[in-house]
């Protein structure tokens, strides 16, 4: 278990610096804002996939009685990683953004309780989704709130290097 922590560890440090050469190689990064104070150079995009390839190989290396984190949340990291992958390559809406966030959040969090739950009375199944949709909204909102955050982040600490 610890060996997998440790190559996960190790091997989303060095993707995430080989998904920064990629994109500066090819232009995918966020060009400066003249909203945001701090983000006068270009920052590059691709880190959070380098992180989801080497997490995954990291879980799939597992020993299959060993894996705290189930195929299903595995799966929404990927589709996460995917849907941020597109958005940057391609910016999305807002609105279609937040949309698609949240259709992954009901399908993984639905698709845990369906493989965790067997035969329900259907007085539970009204809550099932008042926690799936509740969960959904919550998972949304801290995915934004440190994207958000690690944008302006990032911006601030690389103008207070070079600068």
């Amino acid at each position: 278990m610890l060996a997998t922590l440790v190559l996960g560890a190790i091997g989303g440090f060095t993707a995430t610096w080989v998904m920064r050469s990629v994109a500066l190689q090819f232009g995918i990064v966020s060009h400066p804002n003249p909203i945001v104070m701090d983000h006068r150079r270009p920052v590059q995009y691709l880190g959070g996939l380098g992180i989801i390839l080497c997490a995954s190989l990291a879980w799939l290396l597992m020993d299959a009685d060993a894996k705290p984190i189930p195929w299903i949340a595995v799966s929404g990291f990927a589709a996460f990683g995917l849907l941020g992958l597109l958005d940057d390559l391609s910016p999305l809406q807002p609105l279609t953004k937040f949309r698609a966030q949240f259709a992954i959040c009901v399908v993984v969090i639905s698709a845990a309780h369906v493989v965790h739950t067997t035969a329900m009375p259907s007085r539970i199944v009204g809550r099932i989704w008042a926690e799936v949709f509740g969960s959904s909204i919550w998972l949304v909102a801290v995915v934004n709130a440190v994207n958000f955050i690690d944008v302006c982040g990032i911006a601030v600490l690389i103008n207070r290097r070079s600068g």
